[in-house]
C-alpha cells in the first residue's frame, strides 16, 4: 500500500519541519515528506493519490486520559446530565419517562446527574428514589462519576445494610438509625452497581466498545489512553484488547491497570496481555484523592459552604477533602513499582494532594534515581505553582483536565472553591513556563472526548457560559495542540510512533476543515473533523 497525501495544509507538529506540502506513506508508515514536487517523484502505478481538498491534516489526535471501557458501558445508560438538559424539569421528566417504560424488576441506571448545572434538583437519596420507584433497582451516578445514589431495592440487591463498612476509597452514608441512606462515594461502590446492572444487559458488549471507538475517531482521535481499566466483565483487559486489535476498530488504545487490580487475578501484572501495535499496557494507576464535586479532592483550605455542597452533595462543613491512601502506604507502593521499572500515574486534584504526592515522588526519586521514568500526575486541578516547578525538576509529566473550567468554571467559582482558587485552576501556563511536558484530556465519560475543544479552552480559559477565568494563564494555541499530539505521545511512550508527522512513524492522521492557527481561538472547538487515517487507511467514522 502506497499513498501520497497532498493539496492541503499539512501540519507535522515536528518543530524542525513544521509544515509540508505532501506526505508519502508506504506499508502503513510515513516514508517521506516535503514539497509536492519532491514527494511526487516517488509515485508509481500502484500509488494512490489522496487529495486533501484544501483541508488541514495533523498527526492523529491523542486523548491521553479517558476510560474507554467505562465510557463504552456508560454510553448504554440513560443520560440525565445538565450538559444536555438545561432545565431541571426536563431532567426529572426524563427520569419519570424511563421508569414508566422499563418493565418492573429490571435495573435502571441513570448517568450524569449534575447539581452544579441544574442547581434546583431535589435532594437525592434512598427515600427520594423510592418515591420514584419501588419496582426497579435504580441507581444514579453523577457527572463527575465519584458519587452514586441508589434506591432501597438496588441497595437490597447488593446486600447493603447497617453492617456495610466504608471502603478504603469511599463512604456508605448512614442515617440516624445506622441504615444506608443510598448515598455512596468513589469507585469501589460505583463498580458494584455497574457490575450488577451489566449482568442484566442481554446485548453484545463488543458493539458498545466498537461504537465508542468510532465516536472517538469522529472527533479526530486516533489513539487514546485508558487511565486505569475497570474490570467489569470476565477477562476484561483481554476482551477490550481483542476488540481494539481488530481491523475495523479505528483507534489505537493504550492502558494502565488500576490499584488493586494489578496485584492479583486476571488483570494482574503477572498476567499481562502481549503488546500489539494497536494496544499496549503502559503502567499502573492510583487515585490519591477524589473529586471537587464530591468534596473529597484534598485541599489546604476548606470547600465553600452552601446548600448545594452540604445538602445535595453531602460535603460536611469545615471540609477540605480526603486522601484515599495513607501517605506512608502510598510511598511504599510508589517505591515498589518505581523500582520495578513501571510507569506510575496518580490521580491528584487538590493542592494539598498535589504537594504530598510530589513529596512522595521526590522522596522515591532521591532514594532510587531512575532516568526517563515518565511518571504522571492526572487532572492537576489545583496543583500549585511551586509544586509544578518541582515536577519539572523531577521529570514528572502532567495531564490537565481543562474541562473543569469549560463546564464548571462558574460552579467552581460560586459553589465549590471560590474566585481566587478558580482563577488559577488547571494551570497549564505554569507547566509551560517551567518546562514541564503536559497534555490535555477529557476524562471521558466525565465529559465527552473532543480534543479541539480542549485546545480552545486551554488557549482561552473561557467557560461554556462565556466567562474567562484567569486570562493571564492562557497558553498559545501551538502549545495546546502539542498537548493532544506530540506531548501526549511522549507520555504514552509512543513518541517514536505517533504524535507528529515524521519519517518512520505510523501514518495516523486527522483531517480537519480549518486551520486552528488561523481562526479565532474561541472557534477552535467548533472546527469540523473530516476524516481520520490509521496506518494510512481511512477509518470508518460514520
Amino acid at each position: 500500500m502506497e499513498k501520497i497525501f497532498y493539496n492541503g495544509t499539512i501540519i507535522t507538529m515536528d518543530e524542525k519541519n513544521k509544515e509540508v506540502e505532501a506526505v508519502y506513506v508506504k506499508e502503513g508508515k510515513i516514508a517521506q515528506l516535503g514539497t509536492f514536487e519532491e514527494v511526487s517523484k516517488l509515485k508509481n502505478d500502484q500509488t494512490e493519490m489522496v487529495d486533501l481538498e484544501g483541508n488541514v491534516m495533523f498527526p492523529g489526535f491523542i486523548e491521553p486520559h479517558i476510560h474507554l471501557d467505562l465510557a463504552a458501558i456508560i454510553d448504554r445508560a440513560n443520560y440525565i446530565g445538565g450538559i444536555k438538559y438545561a432545565k431541571t424539569e426536563d431532567v426529572l421528566n426524563e427520569i419519570k419517562r424511563v421508569i414508566a417504560e422499563t418493565p418492573k424488576g429490571e435495573w435502571i441506571f441513570f448517568f450524569g446527574l449534575d447539581y452544579l448545572i441544574n442547581r434546583d434538583l431535589p435532594k437525592m437519596d434512598r427515600k427520594y428514589l423510592d418515591q420514584l420507584t419501588k419496582d426497579h433497582p435504580l441507581f444514579i451516578i453523577i457527572q463527575s462519576m465519584h458519587t452514586t445514589y441508589a434506591n432501597s431495592l438496588a441497595l437490597s440487591e447488593l446486600k447493603f445494610s447497617k453492617d456495610t463498612k466504608d471502603t478504603r476509597d469511599g463512604h456508605c452514608f448512614k442515617d440516624e438509625n445506622g441504615e444506608p441512606t443510598g448515598v455512596l462515594t468513589e469507585q469501589t461502590f460505583a463498580l458494584m452497581f455497574l457490575s450488577k446492572w451489566m449482568q442484566s444487559i442481554n446485548e453484545p458488549m463488543d458493539t458498545y466498545f466498537l461504537n465508542k471507538a468510532k465516536q472517538l475517531a469522529a472527533v479526530g482521535i486516533t489513539t487514546c489512553w485508558t487511565a486505569g481499566m475497570m474490570p467489569l466483565i470476565e477477562n476484561h483487559n483481554q476482551f477490550v484488547c481483542d476488540i481494539i486489535n481488530k481491523d475495523d476498530c479505528p483507534i489505537r488504545h493504550d492502558y494502565a491497570i488500576t490499584y488493586p487490580n494489578f496485584l492479583s487475578g486476571a488483570e494482574s501484572l503477572d498476567r499481562l496481555i502481549p503488546n500489539h501495535p494497536k494496544s499496549k499496557f503502559t503502567g499502573i494507576k492510583f487515585w490519591f484523592d477524589g473529586s471537587p464535586y464530591t468534596g473529597n479532592m484534598k485541599m489546604f483550605d476548606n470547600y465553600l459552604e452552601n446548600e448545594i455542597m452540604q445538602d445535595r452533595l453531602y460535603v460536611p462543613k469545615n471540609q477540605n477533602g480526603e486522601f484515599l491512601f495513607e501517605q506512608e502506604k502510598m510511598y511504599e507502593l510508589i517505591k515498589e513499582y518505581h523500582n520495578k521499572g513501571i510507569q506510575i500515574s496518580v490521580h491528584s486534584q487538590g493542592d494539598y494532594a498535589g504537594k504530598v504526592i510530589v513529596d512522595i515522588f521526590e522522596r522515591v526519586l532521591n532514594e532510587f534515581p531512575r532516568a526517563d521514568h515518565r511518571h504522571r500526575l492526572e487532572h492537576c486541578a489545583f496543583l500549585s505553582e511551586e509544586d509544578t516547578k518541582r515536577c519539572a525538576k523531577l521529570g514528572i509529566q502532567l495531564s490537565y483536565h481543562v474541562n473543569h473550567l469549560y463546564y464548571y468554571g462558574e460552579a467552581l467559582n460560586d459553589l465549590v472553591v471560590g474566585e481566587d482558587r478558580t482563577k488559577i485552576a488547571v494551570n497549564c501556563r505554569w507547566a509551560l513556563d517551567n518546562g514541564v511536558n503536559f497534555s490535555l484530556h477529557t476524562d471521558d465519560p466525565m465529559y465527552s472526548a473532543n480534543p479541539l475543544r480542549l485546545v480552545c479552552t486551554a488557549s482561552t480559559r473561557r467557560s461554556r457560559a462565556g466567562k474567562v477565568f484567569g486570562q493571564e494563564y492562557t497558553i498559545p494555541v501551538h502549545e495546546a495542540l502539542k498537548g493532544i499530539t506530540i506531548n501526549a505521545a511522549f507520555q504514552l511512550n509512543r513518541e517514536k510512533e505517533i504524535g507528529s508527522i515524521e519519517i518512520g512513524k505510523f501514518a495516523d492522521f486527522t483531517v480537519i476543515q480549518e486551520n486552528p492557527y488561523k481562526v479565532d481561538p474561541l472557534k477552535i472547538g467548533d472546527i469540523k473533523v473530516i476524516k481520520t487515517y490509521l496506518d494510512g487507511n481511512e477509518t470508518n467514522i460514520k
